[in-house]
């Protein structure tokens, strides 16, 4: 039996339902802006004018920092791409 079957409340399922979409909504806009600040720190990092006004020692440290920072953003940015699969799975699973 679906969950929607559950809900006595017709109001109550379409609140879940709007809820949900909002989740995936604000879930779709956290990745692509985790994929914005990706984009903008590499170009950063990339950017040589930007760092020469470090010292050589500096602007290496602040390379293996963008550099990590960088690959935790991607990780994040792949995870909240999971949990928007999932979410997407469990809803057309329950459509059938």
């Amino acid at each position: 039996m679906p969950w929607e079957d559950k809900v006595e409340n017709h109001f109550e399922w379409a609140r879940i339902q709007s809820e949900r979409e909002e989740l995936l909504f604000e879930l779709y806009k956290a990745e692509d802006e985790e994929e914005a600040g990706i984009y903008l720190m590499e170009m950063h990092l990339r950017n040589k004018t930007d760092l020469e006004f470090f010292s050589s020692r500096e602007r290496k440290r602040i390379k293996e920092l963008m550099g990590q920072l960088i690959r935790d953003t991607i990780k994040h940015r792949d995870l909240l791409g999971e949990c928007v699969e999932e979410i997407e799975k469990k809803i057309k699973k329950e459509k059938r």
